[in-house]
């Protein structure tokens, strides 16, 4: 099954402060996180499956503009995810492990386009970054 979600949000702060726009901005996308990541705990609640850093996948980034958020089993029939595959599953097996860890993201301007990152946080502000343990280059793209 494929689900396709079109989620408009906000690019103009007109007539919004600064950080009511930046929650306004990246509520979506948290939210769509924590969906990807549940998604996963259920997945490792109901089968078993390898460990992310041993399961064999690598951090491929996906062509400008697609974006598809893929599940534990797809990443693992594709054999590779980019951030937000990988940082949800990452996530995901440590909640699973009762770690409360969530998923967490950083963002910079490039040429006028966001680029966003996604992240593991821990329940103690360590992050960890699934994709470059996987073998994604440079700070993030």
């Amino acid at each position: 099954m494929r689900l396709s979600f079109v989620i408009d949000v906000p690019t103009s702060r007109v007539g919004i402060g600064a950080s009511a726009f930046e929650r306004h901005r990246f509520y979506p996308l948290k939210e769509g996180l924590e969906y990807l990541t549940r998604i996963n705990e259920w997945h490792l609640s109901h089968r078993r499956f390898p460990p992310l850093y041993r399961s064999g996948v690598v951090y491929h980034t996906e062509p400008f503009g697609d974006e598809d958020w893929c599940d534990i089993p797809t990443c693992l029939e594709r054999g590779w995810g980019d951030c937000e595959d990988l940082g949800c599953w990452r996530v995901a097996e440590l909640r699973h492990s009762g770690i409360r860890a969530m998923p967490d993201y950083k963002y910079r301007q490039i040429g006028g386009v966001t680029v966003i990152h996604i992240l593991a946080k821990w329940p103690d502000g360590r992050v960890e970054d699934p994709s470059k343990i996987l073998g994604m280059k440079g700070e993030y793209q």
